[in-house]
C-alpha cells in the first residue's frame, strides 16, 4: 500500500468525518468465534442489535487508550471485511467474568454503510485491534463493493438445516424465527457415539421451542435419551428437519408421523443406535 489516501479507501470517509483519528481504533472479528460455535458474520448481518451487544463485552483495558472504535467482521470470502460501525465510547464497566463491558454510542454519520461497505482485510490472524494511525500509514482499507442494502444471510431452507445444537442460540435471529413457525418431525444424530433420536415438534414455537430444551438438558421426559445425556457430557446433537407438518395436521397426526419415522430408521433399537424408548 501507498502511504497517499487512496480515493477508494475507507479512510476517504473518515477525513470527511469529525472524528479524532488519533483516537480511534480498529477492531476487526473474526467470522466465527470457534470455542463458543458463534457465528459473528451471520450474526451481525442478521441483527445489528446482536452484534452490538456482543462486541460490548471486551478483555480488561483493551480500548483504555481510545475514544472512538471501528469495527468490522470477516465475511465467508477470502480476505474480505464488511463494516460494522463506529462507535464513541461513552463508559465501561466490570464483566462478570473480570472483563469490560463497554457503553457504547454509534457515530450516525457512517452508520449509513454498515452492512454494506466491504473492505479488503488487512489482519493475518483471527482478531486484530490496530490503531488507526497504522491503518492510515499503509493507505487505508481498499473498498471492495458497496451493495445497495444489507442483506441478512438466507436461511438454507427447512431440508438443508443440518447444524450442531450448540450453534441453535447463537443462530440469526431470522433463522430462530423461521424455526419457531413450523412444526413437524427431527432427528438428533450424535455423531461421536452413532446414535439417533426421533422426536416432534408440535408446540407454539415449532421446532425452536423443542430444541431449546434440548439445548437447556432438558429430555423431555424420555429416560433414554436423558440417560445418555447423563453419561455423555460432551456429546453434541446435530439436528436436522425429517419432515414439515401441514397447516391441517393436528399434534396427534404429527405424532403418528413421528412414529412412522421411529419405524423407518429403527430409532427404537436400543441395543443398536437407537434412542426412543417408546
Amino acid at each position: 500500500m501507498s502511504n497517499t489516501t487512496n480515493p477508494f479507501t475507507f479512510q476517504v470517509l473518515l477525513d470527511a468525518s469529525d472524528i479524532d483519528q488519533s483516537k480511534l481504533s480498529y477492531y476487526f472479528h473474526s467470522k466465527i468465534e470457534t470455542g463458543k460455535n458463534i457465528k459473528i458474520y451471520e450474526q451481525f448481518m442478521s441483527s445489528l442489535a446482536w452484534m452490538e451487544t456482543y462486541q460490548a463485552n471486551q478483555k480488561k483495558d483493551r480500548f483504555k487508550a481510545d475514544e472512538y472504535i471501528a469495527f468490522f467482521v470477516k465475511t465467508y470470502n477470502t480476505k474480505e471485511m464488511v463494516f460494522i460501525g463506529v462507535y464513541k465510547i461513552i463508559g465501561v464497566t466490570e464483566s462478570q467474568d473480570g472483563g469490560d463491558c463497554y457503553d457504547f454510542e454509534r457515530y450516525d454519520e457512517l452508520m449509513a454503510w454498515s452492512g454494506r461497505l466491504f473492505v479488503e482485510d488487512p489482519t493475518t490472524t483471527a482478531d486484530i485491534y490496530r490503531k488507526a494511525q497504522s491503518i492510515k500509514n499503509q493507505g487505508g482499507l481498499p473498498i471492495l463493493h458497496i451493495t445497495k442494502d444489507k442483506k441478512a444471510l438466507p436461511f438454507p431452507g427447512f431440508h438443508k438445516f443440518n447444524h450442531s445444537l450448540k450453534e441453535l442460540k447463537t443462530m440469526p435471529t431470522t433463522w430462530q424465527e423461521e424455526l419457531k413457525r413450523m412444526k413437524g418431525v427431527y432427528l438428533l444424530t450424535c455423531r461421536k457415539h452413532h446414535k439417533l433420536y426421533v422426536g416432534s415438534a408440535s408446540g407454539e414455537e415449532g421446532f425452536l421451542q423443542r430444541w431449546v430444551a434440548y439445548a437447556d438438558g432438558n429430555a423431555g421426559g424420555n429416560k433414554e435419551l436423558e440417560n445418555f445425556l447423563k453419561s455423555n457430557s460432551g456429546a453434541d446433537f446435530h439436528i436436522s428437519i425429517l419432515e414439515i407438518a401441514s397447516s391441517s395436521d393436528d399434534p396427534d397426526k404429527i405424532i403418528a408421523k413421528e412414529n412412522s419415522w421411529k419405524a423407518k430408521l429403527n430409532t427404537r433399537d436400543l441395543a443398536g443406535n437407537g434412542l426412543n424408548c417408546n
